[in-house]
């Protein structure tokens, strides 16, 4: 779709002005659907919809409003969108369509949530209904008047019955609520100094996710609404060359192991030991995709391949009859096939780092719904830096790179010297240990308890025996064992932050306690609030 899909509370359209200011914007932005709520247009005004619509070229659906309050439109083009249905209440209206390579019909719902508790209620379960009725991609936008967090809301604090019943009906139809890529708030009110919330939105369902490769919510900009255009966009995403990453199933394939066990005693390099495994590990990530580029079709590609051969067999079959030849292939056929399905099943299983004897559930559908519904909700589309709104993968990974580079160089300033201070220091034993090579006993250990399933690091995986793993991680799980031998020593009694057994909560229960204390003494006292900046987040 090469169009967005927009939702806007427009409040009103009542006034030439506020139409041709709300057509200007439209025209602007060019949608292929277009929800508007508060469109406060009755039954006697239909004339002005219909020109209003015909300026837009595009078709539509609405509820009329009751009085002045109230009112919905629905409007497409049909040259991407064709309406099958449509059924509406006053709260809602349903489209049911069909649009560009999707070969299901598809549910779009225009929804302007009322304000009453009990009516909120009653049109979310209506909601609900027709969600659940529908078998297949869902897409629900509009103000629901209700949040789903408390951070939704400038004023924060707990959600109140309206929301949680909203928050219910979100978990029952399960339904994915994507970020807000380009802002916090959609709504904005002057009472009270001020109050911003989140009140409109897109709600898609996990079918959503699978069928779209690239799919964002953003906002638009202020205009004569107190509400903003929320949009869904569509399109692809070149964020560069992809990252290589080890399949636990490969281990499995003949002859892998032996590859990699001779290439990597074959490889010499010279240099200090540090940079000899890192060459050698970025040697064998090109040699293991020269072995995969020879493997031919796998994954899906590899499945469709033996279904179709399958089929042809089992044509030959019916026409000439049970001949050993035959027979023979349509075995080994269907042993490649259950052995495809079972790779795939892995690599979406690992994708979702989620271990199904836990969640209970082994289908493959359901872990590759886990990784793209992970994907979307993680995906940055965009990032706002130094005051500028970046919107390509090359400007977003720049930024990211200079953010980083800045913030952990070092800077050439004054720093405080602390004297007559007794420091804890490593003791020549202790610092012996720490700098001491990696003994078997000790790599052993961290691989016997490592999840291969999970959380590779930046160099991806290789095989360690029979065990997966990020030789990044088993270095840094190596260390972490020998640094809590001696960390207790270091650390002062008053450290709380980021130590084991203790809580960095206590740090504000003591500082409660010592201000009661000093507030009930007669002659006071003095205290001081010192902030370590970046103590956690800096090398300096």
């Amino acid at each position: 779709m090469s169009g967005p899909w927009i939702t806007w509370n427009v409040r009103g359209l009542g006034e030439s002005t506020k139409r041709e200011a709300v057509k200007k914007a439209v025209l602007h932005v060019k949608p292929e659907l277009l929800l508007l709520q508060e469109t406060k247009l009755n039954d006697q005004r239909q004339h002005i919809v219909e020109t209003w619509t015909q300026a837009l070229r595009m078709s539509h659906a609405e509820v009329h409003s009751v009085g002045s309050a109230g009112g919905l439109m629905c409007l497409w083009r049909e040259s991407s969108i064709r309406v099958l249905s449509v059924v509406s209440d006053v709260w809602f209206i349903f489209l049911t369509v069909m649009i560009s390579n999707i070969e299901q019909p598809v549910l779009v719902g225009n929804v302007y949530g009322p304000h009453s508790l009990a009516e909120r209620r009653l049109c979310f379960e209506a909601l609900k209904t027709h969600i659940l009725n529908h078998d297949g991609l869902v897409f629900l936008g509009g103000d629901f008047n209700a949040v789903l967090l408390g951070s939704e809301r400038s004023s924060g604090g707990v959600l109140d019955a309206g929301d949680e019943a909203f928050q219910q009906f979100v978990q029952v139809t399960n339904l994915a609520d994507l970020p807000l890529a380009n802002g916090e708030y959609t709504w904005y009110s002057s009472r009270n100094d001020g109050l911003w919330s989140r009140l409109d939105r897109w709600l898609v369902s996990d079918e959503v996710l699978l069928s779209f490769s690239n799919i964002s919510q953003n906002v638009f900009d202020w205009n004569v609404s107190d509400h903003r255009a929320v949009g869904l966009l569509f399109g692809l995403l070149d964020a560069g060359p992809k990252p290589f990453y080890y399949f636990n199933h490969w281990a499995d394939e003949a002859g892998f192991n032996e590859l990699v066990e001779a290439w990597w005693h074959s490889a010499v390099y010279q240099g200090w030991s540090g940079y000899v495994l890192q060459q050698k590990l970025k040697g064998l990530r090109g040699k293991i995709r020269e072995w995969r580029k020879g493997r031919g079709a796998w994954g899906v590609e590899k499945i469709v391949s033996l279904e179709h051969r399958l089929q042809g067999v089992m044509e030959a079959l019916e026409n000439q009859g049970g001949t050993e030849a035959l027979t023979k292939e349509r075995r080994d056929i269907l042993e490649a096939l259950w052995r495809a399905y079972r790779e795939e099943e892995r690599i979406w299983r690992q994708k979702s780092r989620v271990r199904w004897l836990k969640e209970g559930d082994r289908n493959t559908k359901y872990f590759h719904r886990v990784c793209k519904v992970r994907t979307v909700k993680k995906n940055i589309t965009q990032l706002k830096y130094e005051g500028r709104l970046l919107t390509t993968p090359l400007e977003i990974k720049q930024a990211m790179q200079d953010h980083f580079q800045n913030f952990f160089r070092t800077s050439e300033v004054p720093r405080p010297w602390l004297q007559n201070v007794n420091l804890r220091k490593v003791t020549t034993a202790e610092n012996q240990l720490l700098e001491a090579a990696f003994t078997i006993d000790e790599i052993w250990e961290v691989v016997k308890n490592f999840d291969g399933n999970r959380a590779p690091g930046p160099d991806g995986r290789i095989v360690v025996s029979k065990k997966k793993l990020s030789v990044y991680k088993l270095l840094a799980k190596v260390l972490s064992v020998r640094l809590s031998l001696v960390l207790p020593g270091l650390l002062s009694q008053n450290q709380f932050a980021f130590t084991a057994g203790r809580q960095i909560a206590d740090c504000s229960l003591i500082a409660s306690e010592i201000v009661h204390s000093m507030s009930s003494r007669p002659e006071g006292g003095l205290l001081f609030k010192i902030d370590f900046a970046k103590a956690y987040d800096s090398v300096e």
